[in-house]
């Protein structure tokens, strides 16, 4: 009769619920402070670049950002447009950020090194996480 051969492997899986845990929680302070940061910089660009005559769509851009508890989502995004002063209203902006040169205000927003910006910021948050 051939002896019966068995491996047994206990696996203390307690790090990893710990870390399956605080993700489940969603991005922390820091996580969402790198997000808003990213975003205000991109904002920022833009408000250095756009095309001033009456100053009404530099005044028309609003930049605005919402976490939400129950997606764990978090939504970052800015706009040129609609209401301003000294013009009331600003229907202009997408003309003016598709002329070629000085007046298109997103000409040095690189959408790759802003998403690389968001994937740094979340990187950092899974290994604070981890």
């Amino acid at each position: 009769m051939a002896d019966d051969f068995q491996i047994h492997w206990d696996v203390d899986d307690s790090g990893i619920m710990r870390t399956l845990g605080r993700l489940a929680d969603g991005p922390d302070f820091d996580a969402i402070f790198e997000f808003e940061s990213g975003l205000i910089d991109v904002f920022l660009k833009t408000q250095k670049d756009v095309h001033v005559d009456t100053g009404s769509l530099k005044n028309s851009a609003f930049p605005e950002s919402h976490y939400d508890n129950d997606s764990e989502e978090w939504i970052g995004e800015f706009s040129y447009g609609g209401d301003s002063h000294p013009i009331p209203f600003v229907d202009y902006a997408r003309i003016e950020q598709d002329r070629d040169g000085t007046h298109n205000f997103m000409r040095r927003v690189d959408t790759k090194t802003n998403d690389n910006y968001y994937i740094r910021a979340l990187k950092r948050y899974l290994r604070r996480a981890g």
